[in-house]
C-alpha cells in the first residue's frame, strides 16, 4: 500500500482558506468556538488571536499585519475517513468543521463568501469546481463541486461563518448553534483549554483521532526506511498496532518565546510504555563537543541521540514493541539501520560511546554518522559494507576504509569514528568547524534543520494577503532560518518540542499553499 496525501491537503487547504479568509474582519469574536462546534469532535485547533499569530509569523508585521482581525478560530475534526483506492492507495479525508464569527451583516457576509472566499477555493482546490447556493433554516449554503463530488462548503449564518469538507460536520455544528446538541463546551476539550491560556495556538486529540489515523500515519511512516512492498507493509501494520495500543492523545501548543515561536506537542502514552521510556530513554547530561566540529556547514540537517545507555534504550524499546505487536518487530526495526551499513544495531550500539549524530545534505541518500569508538572488535563486525579488520589508507593522519564501489566510506580522524556516504563523509571531514552557533544538547534526541523557504514563503502569502508589492518587503531571499526539534521522555509520556522563526503553523501554511 502506498499513502496518498491528495485528499488530506484538500481538508489542510480548508483551514489556510479559513485562515485568509477571515484576516479581512476587524471585530472581537464575542462567542467561544468550543460552544458552537458539536460535541462529537475528536480533535479541536484553535487559533486565539489571528492578528497576534500573524505578528508572530512575519518579520514585517508592522505593515502586513496590523489590519489583521483580532478574533478567534476554532476547528473541529469529526472524523477521519480512511479509503483504499483499486490502486491500493490509502486515502485520508479528515472531516472538519471551522467557526468564525465576523461581526458584519449577514448580506456583507454572504458578498464576501461569493467573491474572495470562492476564489481562494478555486484557487487552492480546483479551478473547474461549480458552485450551488440554496437557503435552509435560514442560512445561506454555498456547495463547492466537481463531477457530482462535493468538495467544500460554506455557510453563512447572521454574524457567523462556518466551512470545511463535510456537510455531516457543518449541519451537526448548525445544530449545536440552534440549542439542539451538545457542543464541545461541555467536553474534556475545555479543561484541554484551559491549561494553555496563553498560547497562540491550542490542539487536542483525543484516543478515537490517534485509532482513526493510526492506519494511514503508520503507512507513511513505513514507507520511510523500507522500499520493499511486502517488508513496507508488513512494518505499517505492527505500527498501526503500536500507535493505537500506545498513545492516549496528543496535545499542541504554540507560544512566543524570545523572538522566536516554540511548539510543543505532548504524546501522552499508556503507563507500561511511559515507565519503559523514562527509565531507559534517558538522555545525557553532558556532550563530547569534539563531535560538533565534524558537522559541515553545508549540512542541511542533524539529529543528535544523545542517551545514557543506548544499548539498553534500544533492547527495551524492542523489547516492548514487540509486547505490544508480535515478535517480528524485532526484524523489522533492524531495517532502520541497513541504509547506515549497520548489519545489527545492538552489537553497533555496544561498539560507540554513547552520542551518535546523523548528518543530512541535500539528497536523502546522502547522510553520515559521527560518533565515538569504544570496541574496535564490535565495530568491525557491526558495520557490512567496509572491512574495518582490513588496512586502511592513511591520507593527512586519518584513516580511511573503502566499500568495493568506493560509495560509502569509513574513517577515523582525531578519535572521531565517521561513515556513510562517501561525498557526506569527505565533507564532514573537511569541516571548517565553523558553525554559527553552540548547539550543544542535553536532549534525549535533538534535530536541526536549515530552512531556507518557509519564511519567504510565508512572507509573500501575507502581502499577498495585504494586497502589498514583496518587492518592496524582501531584501532578500532564501534566508537561512534554524529550526530545532527536541524530544524528551515524561512521566506520562514524551514531549516533542521544535522552535523556530515561522512556527509549525508557518510550515503547515507554505506547505500547503505550494500544493
Amino acid at each position: 500500500m502506498q499513502f496518498s496525501r491528495t485528499k488530506l491537503i484538500v481538508s489542510l487547504v480548508i483551514i489556510v482558506v479559513g485562515l485568509c479568509l477571515f484576516w479581512v474582519y476587524k471585530t472581537v469574536w464575542a462567542t467561544d468556538p468550543l460552544e458552537l462546534l458539536p460535541d462529537d469532535a475528536i480533535a479541536y485547533i484553535e487559533i486565539r488571536d489571528i492578528s497576534e499569530l500573524a505578528s508572530a509569523l512575519t518579520e514585517q508585521s508592522a505593515r502586513n499585519t496590523e489590519n489583521l482581525p483580532k478574533l478567534r478560530l476554532g476547528i473541529a475534526i469529526t472524523n477521519v475517513e480512511v479509503s483504499q483506492s483499486e490502486e491500493e492507495t490509502i486515502e485520508v479525508k479528515p472531516h472538519l468543521v471551522a467557526v468564525a464569527q465576523a461581526g458584519y451583516f449577514e448580506s456583507t457576509n454572504i458578498s464576501f463568501v461569493e467573491t474572495k472566499f470562492d476564489r481562494f477555493v478555486r484557487k487552492l482546490v480546483d479551478d473547474e469546481l461549480s458552485v450551488e447556493k440554496k437557503i435552509e433554516n435560514n442560512e445561506r449554503w454555498f456547495i463547492w463541486s466537481k463531477n457530482g463530488e462535493e468538495k467544500c462548503f460554506a455557510v453563512v449564518s447572521g454574524s457567523l461563518i462556518y466551512f470545511g469538507n463535510s456537510r455531516t460536520s457543518i449541519e451537526k455544528s448548525l445544530s449545536v448553534k440552534r440549542g439542539e446538541s451538545r457542543s464541545l463546551v461541555q467536553t474534556g476539550f475545555a479543561q484541554k483549554r484551559s491549561e494553555n491560556p496563553d498560547a497562540l495556538i491550542f490542539g487536542f486529540a483525543n484516543k478515537d483521532f490517534i485509532s482513526q489515523s493510526a492506519e494511514p500515519l503508520a503507512v507513511w511512516l513505513a514507507s520511510l526506511p523500507a522500499e520493499n512492498s511486502a517488508v513496507r507493509d508488513a512494518l505499517a501494520q505492527e505500527i498501526a498496532s503500536l500507535l493505537k495500543n500506545s498513545i492516549e492523545n496528543i496535545s499542541w501548543k504554540a507560544e512566543k518565546r524570545e523572538g522566536k515561536i516554540e511548539d510543543t506537542f505532548f504524546i501522552k502514552t499508556d503507563d507500561l510504555t511511559s515507565k519503559v521510556f523514562q527509565e531507559t530513554l534517558v538522555a545525557k547530561k553532558s556532550n563530547d563537543k569534539r563531535l560538533y566540529d565534524f558537522i559541515p556547514e553545508d549540512a542541511v540537517s542533524f539529529s543528535v541521540y544523545n542517551l545514557e545507555n543506548p544499548t539498553t534504550a534500544w533492547r527495551s524499546f524492542v523489547l516492548l514493541i514487540a509486547q505490544k505487536t508480535s515478535p517480528r518487530i524485532a526484524q523489522l526495526l533492524n531495517m532502520l539501520f541497513e541504509p547506515y551499513s549497520i548489519a545489527n544495531p545492538e552489537d553497533f550500539l555496544n561498539a560507540v560511546e554513547s552520542e551518535i549524530i546523523v548528518v543530512r545534505f541535500d539528497d536523502y541518500d546522502e547522510t553520515a554518522v559521527i560518533t565515538k569508538i569504544k570496541d574496535t572488535a564490535k565495530i568491525q563486525k557491526a558495520i557490512f559494507s567496509v572491512n574495518l579488520a582490513s588496512k586502511p589508507e592513511d591520507v593527512q593522519r586519518v584513516k580511511i576504509w573503502k566499500s568495493k564501489d568506493e560509495s560509502f566510506i569509513a574513517a577515523f580522524s582525531e578519535g572521531i569514528f565517521i561513515f556513510g556516504e562517501a561525498e557526506s563523509v569527505k565533507k564532514c571531514l573537511n569541516s571548517g568547524k565553523d558553525l554559527p552557533e553552540p548547539l550543544w544538547t542535553k536532549s534525549a534526541v535533538t534535530t536541526v534543520v536549515k530552512d531556507f523557504e518557509t519564511a519567504d514563503k510565508l512572507q509573500e502569502l501575507f502581502d499577498a494577503s495585504s494586497k502589498t508589492d514583496s518587492s518592496q518587503t524582501h531584501s532578500s531571499h532564501s534566508r537561512e532560518h534554524v529550526r530545532r526539534a527536541e524530544t524528551n521522555f515524561r512521566k506520562n509520556g514524551f514531549e516533542y518540542k521544535i522552535t523556530s522563526d515561522t512556527g509549525f503553523i508557518g510550515i503547515l501554511l507554505t506547505a500547503l499553499f505550494s500544493s
